[in-house]
C-alpha cells in the first residue's frame, strides 16, 4: 500500500464536511487504496473488500455503492468506464508521483504516463508524453528581478499542472574548482524567502557556502541561514555539494530542514575508481561483464553508506 500524505485541507473543505460519517469514511479510507494518480477499481466488491479488509461484515456491497455515487455527485470522485469496466479517481488528488504510469486506464482526455523532470545546464527542463512539450528556463541568464521570479513560476505551474514537484535556485552554486573567489553570493533571507512565496517552488536550493566538486577540506557552512530559510518559507531545503561534507555538518543541516543531499561527485568517484581497481586487479581480462558487476557492487555500497549516514535507511516510499 503506498504511502500518503492527508492534507490539513481536508478538515476544513466544505465538500468533505457535508459528507455523512459513512460517507466521509469511505473517502478518507480511499485515499489509502487508489494509486499514485488517484484511480482505483470501481468493481464494488473489490472496493469494499480493499477498503474494509477488517470489515467486510459490516459494509456491503450497496452501502459502498451508495456512498461512491454520494462522493461523485459532490465532485470528489470522478467515476468512468472504459470498455466494459468501470474505474474511479480521485479529484484533485495531488499526491507526489513515484510510480510513472498507472495500471488503471485514464479517463478520457487524461494521460496515463507520469511526466517527466529533469535539470539542465541551464535551468529546469519539463517533458511531457511522447518528450514533445518542453520547456526550459535559462534560470542563470535572469537577474534576481520580476523576469526572474516570473519565468520560475511559469515553470512551476507548467510542472505542478503535470503532477511533477520543482526544486528551486536563486544563487548560481559555484563549482570548487572555480576557486574561492568564485563563492556563491548568498542574497538576504528576506529574498530567498520571497523567491519561494512568489515563484511556488516545492523545494529550495540555498547557498550556504557549498559548492559542487571535491572540497580540498571540510567546508564552512551557514548553516543558520538554512533554519532562517525554513522558518519563514517551511519547504524542503536541497543540499547541493554534499560530498566530502562531515557527518556533524549532515546530521546538523537535516535537522534544521534539509531534506534531500546531493552526492553526485561520491558517485562519479565510487564509478570510476571501481573501473580502475578491476583493471589493474585483471589486467589480462576481457570480461565486461565482470567489470559491470565489480562497478556495480562498488556504486550500491557507495549509496548504502550514505543512505546511512543521512538517515534514510527503511525511508523509501
Amino acid at each position: 500500500m503506498p504511502s500518503r500524505v492527508l492534507r490539513e485541507g481536508i478538515l476544513t473543505s466544505e465538500l468533505v464536511n457535508a459528507l455523512a460519517w459513512g460517507e466521509e469514511v469511505f473517502y478518507r479510507r480511499l485515499h489509502s487504496v487508489v494509486d499514485d494518480f488517484g484511480r482505483y477499481s470501481a468493481n464494488l466488491s473489490l472496493l469494499r473488500a480493499a477498503c474494509y479488509p477488517l470489515r467486510l461484515d459490516d459494509v456491503s456491497d450497496q452501502d459502498v455503492g451508495k456512498w461512491l455515487a454520494v462522493c461523485a455527485d459532490k465532485g470528489l470522485v470522478r467515476v468512468y468506464e472504459v470498455g466494459e469496466k468501470r474505474f474511479l479517481e480521485v479529484c484533485k488528488f495531488e499526491q507526489r508521483r513515484r510510480i510513472g504510469r498507472s495500471k488503471f486506464p485514464p479517463p478520457s482526455g487524461t494521460t496515463n504516463k507520469m511526466p517527466d523532470i529533469c535539470p539542465s545546464d541551464d535551468g529546469v527542463v519539463v517533458e511531457g508524453e511522447n518528450r514533445e512539450s518542453r520547456v526550459e528556463v535559462e534560470g542563470k541568464a535572469l537577474a534576481p528581478s520580476a523576469l526572474r521570479l516570473d519565468a520560475s513560476g511559469k515553470v512551476v505551474d507548467e510542472a505542478h499542472a503535470a503532477g511533477v514537484d520543482v526544486e528551486g535556485e536563486l544563487e548560481a552554486i559555484r563549482r570548487v574548482d572555480e576557486g574561492p573567489g568564485a563563492a556563491s553570493q548568498p542574497y538576504p533571507v528576506e529574498t530567498a524567502v520571497a523567491f519561494i512565496q512568489a515563484t511556488g517552488v516545492d523545494c529550495f536550493a540555498p547557498a550556504i557556502g557549498n559548492a559542487h566538486g571535491l572540497y580540498q577540506s571540510t567546508p564552512s557552512l551557514d548553516s543558520e541561514r538554512v533554519t532562517a530559510i525554513v522558518e519563514r518559507a517551511p519547504v524542503p531545503i536541497a543540499l547541493h555539494g554534499g560530498t566530502g561534507m562531515s557527518q556533524a555538518q549532515f546530521d546538523d543541516l537535516i535537522s534544521r530542514g534539509c531534506a534531500k543531499v546531493n552526492i553526485s561527485t561520491a558517485l562519479k568517484i565510487a564509478y570510476v575508481d571501481a573501473h580502475r581497481d578491476y583493471l589493474s586487479s585483471f589486467p589480462d581480462t576481457y570480461d565486461p561483464p565482470g567489470l559491470f558487476r565489480h562497478v556495480h557492487r562498488a556504486v550500491r555500497a557507495m549509496a548504502r553508506e550514505h543512505i546511512g549516514r543521512l538517515g534514510g535507511e527503511g525511508c523509501a516510499w
